[in-house]
């Protein structure tokens, strides 16, 4: 299977977080970066990207115009979006280190059965035996940075509200409605025969349209 890797890492400390997608999108990609920066509990004031339009409307580098759903997302965790100008091959390499490490420290040799499984296996490399083993050069560990650095970066909110999608649907002659290739059965309390889905990372809820009742 062709499979996207996301990560995100702290460049002062080195820790990282990873996660393999069949899909990615702009849904993905926040809900990645909620799951990432809920783990830590913390995040950078500055997230720097490459000049993808899943964050970008247009533009790029200094000249990047973020999209209004991405920097409001980005402010309800305490950081804001930067672009790396292109052919700025410092920070091109600093972020691009990133895979890189992954792809000769974490997928020789392993084999995996499900995407699932790979997950959980990218999760336990990246969060316990990465982020405590000593680096390669300097020999300093990830995790004990991390620690120094917590007081620079920004302590998210209390409360955060998980990124979500809309979706609307109308149930079929047998009581089921259809969503991402799955059929769901909706039982027969609702008022109408249209409901309302709200998508979550992991989980959808489904709603009739009409009164906003969990069915």
């Amino acid at each position: 299977y062709k499979l996207f890797c996301s990560g995100l890492y702290l460049r002062y400390s080195k820790m990282r977080y990873v996660k393999y997608y069949y899909r990615f999108n702009r849904f993905t990609m926040k809900c990645f970066i909620d799951e990432a920066l809920r783990f830590w509990q913390y995040c950078a004031h500055t997230c720097i990207i490459d000049n993808t339009s899943l964050a970008i409307d247009y533009g790029s580098g200094s000249r990047a115009v973020f999209s209004k759903e991405m920097m409001r997302f980005a402010k309800s965790y305490g950081f804001i979006w930067y672009a790396h100008e292109i052919g700025h091959s410092n920070r091109k390499a600093g972020k691009e280190r990133n895979f890189r490490t992954v792809e000769t420290n974490f997928l020789p040799g392993r084999t995996f059965t499900s995407l699932d499984d790979l997950n959980k296996q990218a999760f336990e490399w990246a969060t316990k035996r990465y982020a405590n083993r000593p680096q390669s050069k300097t020999k300093l560990i990830p995790s004990e940075l991390f620690e120094h650095e917590k007081p620079l970066l920004a302590k998210l909110p209390s409360f955060i509200h998980k990124p979500y999608q809309n979706h609307y649907r109308t149930i079929d002659q047998y009581g089921y409605i259809a969503f991402n290739s799955n059929y769901y059965w909706v039982p027969d309390k609702t008022k109408t025969k249209k409901v309302s889905i709200i998508q979550y990372a992991n989980h959808i809820d489904i709603y009739d349209s009409i009164h906003n009742n969990t069915v």
